[in-house]
């Protein structure tokens, strides 16, 4: 068996000692972290979710008032006396790029799509018929659509003529 020398053991032991008590203290310090970073985290929530809400009441009211607007354009008015929806469907793609909307639709009183314009390409008029009427008996102002992607309808991000001429 080889023999150890008393000042090689003694090193030995003094670096493991260190190594030990080193890795413990780091264990205590992350554990210490975590814990605070959890309470600072939890105790954010309340407030954070408190401006979001906020925001988001703003955003559906700039919403409202742009479909408003949006709504009361001349153009858009004499635009929807029309009963031909190839015109319609062309004359308002410069209305949609006015609005910014993602998908913009545009439906006669009876619900019927006129013209729809959509970012990607993808949003067919027989799904937004049929999301458009489901969304409109359920009576909601809000709701989800899907053709493949998710999209956050708002009523107010569509403005569908009624005999009133206002964005319902």
């Amino acid at each position: 068996m080889v023999r150890i020398r008393l000042r090689t053991r003694l090193v030995l032991s003094l670096i493991l000692t260190t190594a030990v008590l080193t890795g413990a203290s780091l264990l205590i310090v992350q554990n210490y972290l975590q814990n605070h970073a959890k309470k600072e985290i939890f105790a954010e929530i309340p407030t954070s979710l408190g401006v979001f809400e906020e925001y988001s009441k703003h955003r559906y009211e700039t919403l409202q008032q742009s479909s408003d607007l949006s709504a009361d354009l001349s153009n858009l008015r004499a635009l929807m006396t029309s009963t031909d929806d190839a015109t319609i469907q062309n004359a308002s793609e410069d209305l949609w790029k006015l609005t910014t909307c993602n998908l913009f639709i545009l439906a006669n009183p009876a619900g019927k799509i006129v013209a729809l314009h959509s970012s990607t390409g993808t949003f067919d008029r027989s799904a937004a018929g049929a999301s458009l009427e489901r969304t409109l008996n359920a009576q909601q102002p809000h709701d989800w659509w899907f053709d493949g992607r998710d999209w956050n309808f708002d009523q107010y991000g569509a403005a569908i003529w009624s005999s009133s001429g206002s964005a319902c």
